[in-house]
């Protein structure tokens, strides 16, 4: 089906745009999980009520949407690379927001 409520959300990348993601997300029931870099402080972790996942893969196999929205660096060359995207559920979406080879 196409509802979100329910759905868990991974965002790869919690900058604005991330966070901006998480509350309309948020707003539409979704479960909010991320990975990010460095992880948010805790009063922005809970105002977002985000779950934070230093794993990228174990967050990347548990979500229903994958929404990538860090910046195209060295870093994030293929941050969505094919073995990760083997780890995700047949039925799991990928939103990738921000142009550049993450994928």
């Amino acid at each position: 089906g196409g509802r979100l409520a329910g759905r868990r959300l991974g965002i790869l990348g919690m900058g604005q745009i991330g966070q901006a993601v998480a509350g309309r997300a948020r707003a539409s029931g979704m479960q909010i999980h991320y990975n990010n870099r460095c992880r948010l402080r805790p009063e922005i972790e809970a105002d977002v009520e985000a779950t934070y996942w230093e794993s990228l893969d174990q967050m990347v196999a548990r979500m229903d949407v994958i929404s990538v929205n860090c910046p195209s660096t060295l870093s994030t060359f293929h941050l969505l690379n094919a073995s990760r995207l083997k780890l995700m559920k047949p039925s799991a979406v990928v939103v990738n927001t921000w142009f550049g080879k993450r994928l």
